[in-house]
């Protein structure tokens, strides 16, 4: 089951910014080494891109920086969100 999320990365004064996102699926090999999904947005923010079943920390780069967002969000064929946002 995949999952499509679409929508667009604001920056804290609500201006649309370009960014990477990264999943690091937690538990699959080993606490040190787990699968990462790294997506890019485009210039303006924008986004669509699907993701996998599983169990994610997400962290957001922006200004050459990772920022943790959120932990252990479980991935699976009940997961409803249709935005990053919804997802954490």
């Amino acid at each position: 089951m995949n999952l499509t999320l679409s929508g667009t990365i604001y920056n804290p004064v609500n201006q649309p910014v370009k960014a990477d996102i990264r999943f690091v699926r937690k538990g699959t090999i080993s606490p040190y080494y787990n699968p990462v999904t790294e997506i890019s947005t485009n210039p303006d923010g924008s986004y669509t891109f699907e993701i996998n079943e599983g169990v994610y920390d997400i962290y957001i780069k922006t200004e050459n920086k990772f920022y943790l967002v959120a932990t252990a969000v479980k991935v699976d064929e009940n997961t409803t969100a249709e935005t990053i946002n919804d997802l954490i």
